[in-house]
């Protein structure tokens, strides 16, 4: 999928190293073991590995924040351009070292022994603020802004309201520290997890609404581990995510990978409800990971192909995106679908058979309405949705609002597109941004208006 969103990583910058060895004794020293070091590696940690996932998940993005001047603040910049950030935003500071997290695995089995944390937790300084707000305004424009503070020095107390001042139409997404939330305000939306959003107040609706006093934000996403997320809505509705049942290697940078997923479908312009189902999707392959290791956009999609058939349109456009690549012919058909009769199925079969992968498009209830009038549709679009998801030959469903089915054709890029006969082919909506438009012969004597004529005089008699 080519990129579609630009987005802004500002926050901490980490660098994570890896220090593996196998335990042979116990130290006469001390009673602690003796390991000989077999390898040594590094990965991005913090804003570092939040942007490195922007990056893979399909987006560009322009990295904020301050390295110091030394051997690991070289490695992290080194590894970071290796993965496609643009690092403009990045500031070195003389006067700290790059954070630097040391961790000791023990062989085979990878139980960490021990953390060594280098690092200089004060405020960066007021001029090396200045020059990244300086170099944030320059670099934009951007459809989202992910804060990242691990409370390393970068998100001083005003930063996350000016860069939302300053960018008034773009939604800042902030992965908060500690317990003073007063430093996000301005935010849109604020990602917790359940022990942050507790420390405030419990039960866990009081500390989020907490979160909401203090920031002004719109959403609340509190991840709760393996059990998925909850999200928050300040008008005080609350929709759970449920978890997906996977193996847990490594939670290590499990928030940067949902910090980073929220942004760039955001960014992409899908709703923000999606947005939080497709970074818990994203969440649950990065704990399969050890290490802050990053989740790529053709594991999130692959994964997707097994959590059903319903998507909109610019989710499904990154599914058929990996299916084309994989040779996959994609057929694409539409209609308002709304009592599902024989007539139905049968254009629905015949529309399967030409091709590898069938997506039927549906026009939302607003759109019937508009098309066909205010007692229309008998069914709502969730529930046409869902009957034709049923159908084994209906590979996806997606919902269009326009009146014509043109936009999402134009996104979607199908193939084939099938209508029935009783079109000609000059009236057929979208023939000139596919390869090929077939019309095939419909099932006689079935309409939705005689069907539903029948059910009316049904009931008379």
């Amino acid at each position: 999928m080519a990129n579609s969103a630009r987005l802004a990583v500002v926050g901490d910058l980490i660098l994570d190293e890896y220090v593996l060895g196998t335990p042979e004794r116990i130290s006469p020293e001390a009673p602690v073991p003796v390991a000989r070091v077999e390898s040594r590696y590094y990965l991005l940690g913090g804003a570092a590995n939040v942007a490195a996932n922007v990056r893979v998940l399909g987006a560009d993005v322009v990295l904020f924040g301050a390295v110091g001047e030394d051997a690991q603040g070289k490695v992290l910049v080194d590894m970071a351009e290796e993965v496609g950030v643009n690092l403009s935003g990045v500031v070195v500071d003389e006067s700290r070292p790059t954070t630097l997290k040391t961790r000791v695995l023990a062989l085979p089995t990878r139980q960490q022994l021990l953390r060594l944390d280098r690092e200089e937790g004060g405020a960066i300084a007021q001029g090396f603020v200045d020059e990244l707000l300086a170099r944030l305004e320059v670099a934009g424009p951007f459809q989202a802004i992910l804060i990242s503070d691990y409370r390393k020095g970068v998100v001083v107390p005003g930063l996350v309201e000016k860069i939302a001042g300053r960018f008034p139409q773009v939604p800042v997404l902030v992965d908060p520290k500690g317990e003073d939330y007063s430093l996000y305000r301005g935010a849109y939306l604020v990602k917790p997890n359940r022990r942050e959003a507790l420390a405030l107040a419990s039960p866990l609706e009081e500390g989020v609404e907490r979160i909401f006093t203090a920031t002004g934000c719109h959403w609340t996403l509190v991840t709760l581990g393996a059990e998925g997320m909850v999200l928050f809505s300040r008008d005080g509705e609350r929709r759970d995510f449920a978890g997906r049942a996977r193996e847990v290697y490594d939670v290590t940078g499990a928030g940067d990978t949902v910090l980073a997923a929220l942004g760039v479908f955001l960014g992409e312009g899908v709703s923000v409800e999606e947005a939080v189902s497709l970074a818990n999707l994203a969440a649950g392959l990065a704990v399969e990971k050890v290490g802050t290791a990053v989740v790529y956009r053709e594991e999130v999609e692959r994964a997707l192909l097994g959590q059903g058939k319903v998507f909109s349109a610019r989710v499904l456009r990154g599914i058929l995106d990996a299916l084309k690549a994989r040779g996959k012919s994609i057929v694409f058909t539409n209609g308002c679908f709304d009592v599902l009769h024989p007539g139905h199925l049968d254009l629905l079969r015949q529309a399967r058979a030409q091709g590898d992968v069938l997506v039927v498009a549906i026009n939302s209830d607003e759109s019937v309405r508009r098309l066909k009038g205010p007692d229309r549709p008998i069914f709502t679009q969730e529930e046409r949705a869902m009957l034709l998801a049923g159908l084994e030959f209906v590979d996806f469903v997606t919902v269009f609002e326009e009146d014509t089915p043109y936009e999402v054709i134009s996104l979607l890029k199908p193939h084939v597109l099938v209508k029935g006969s009783d079109y000609r082919l000059d009236e057929v909506v979208g023939r000139d941004l596919v390869e090929r438009v077939v019309l095939v012969p419909l099932k006689e004597g079935y309409s939705t208006t005689r069907v539903i004529e029948r059910i009316k005089n049904a009931g008379i008699h």
